[in-house]
Order: C-alpha cells, then sequence, then structure tokens
C-alpha cells in the first residue's frame, strides 16, 4: 500500500542585496531580457535574485551560482573557484530561518 502526506513547510529568510548599478544597467539589463526574463528594473532583479537563493543557495559559504548572473558574492566574498564570478549582486547580511515549520498530514 502506498501512502500519500502533504507537507507545508514555512520559512522566514531575510536578505540585504547590494547591487552594483554602475554593472546592472538599462544595456546590462537589455541583453538580459533577451536571454532569460523581461526584467526591466534593478528591484526586479533583486527578488528573483532573493527567490533563488532561498530556494537553492541557502547553506552556501558564498553567494552562489545563479543563472543569468554567474556566482554571485556573500559578504564580498565570491568562490575562488568559480569560473563566472559576478561581484554585482553582494549578499551583504543574511537571516535564514533555521527555526523551520513543518506540518505533515496524511491524506
Amino acid at each position: 500500500m502506498k501512502r500519500k502526506f502533504e507537507v507545508e513547510v514555512v520559512r522566514t529568510d531575510k536578505f540585504v542585496i547590494e547591487v552594483d548599478d554602475s554593472v546592472i544597467t538599462e544595456e546590462w539589463m537589455e541583453q538580459f531580457r533577451n536571454v532569460f526574463y523581461d526584467f526591466h528594473t534593478i528591484e526586479e532583479h533583486v527578488e528573483h535574485i532573493a527567490q533563488l537563493r532561498a530556494r537553492f543557495c541557502s547553506q552556501h559559504l558564498y553567494g552562489g551560482l545563479m543563472e543569468g548572473y554567474g556566482d554571485v558574492a556573500n559578504q564580498g566574498k565570491i568562490d575562488p573557484r568559480s569560473t563566472w564570478p559576478f561581484p554585482a549582486i553582494n549578499f551583504v547580511e543574511l537571516d535564514e530561518d533555521n527555526d523551520i515549520e513543518v506540518e505533515v498530514t496524511e491524506v
């Protein structure tokens, strides 16, 4: 017999993300739009970057590789093995929730 479970996971992460707007320019965003997403503002990029961090990179010492951005910085540090460094994005402060709530219900 197979059993099914519905699982709800709740966590809160807070970031301070520093963006070098001498790199993230209108021209850069236009090139990004041609390949990735239709973002027109730095705020849209920051929202996307925060979601990527929360979903995929939460335990990295460095910022982590993010599609379309390369390896971003964490507190000014980029993985020294990186072949795609992109220091224009820097996670200055990270408050990643270690107190995660999980509710499991058998359905």
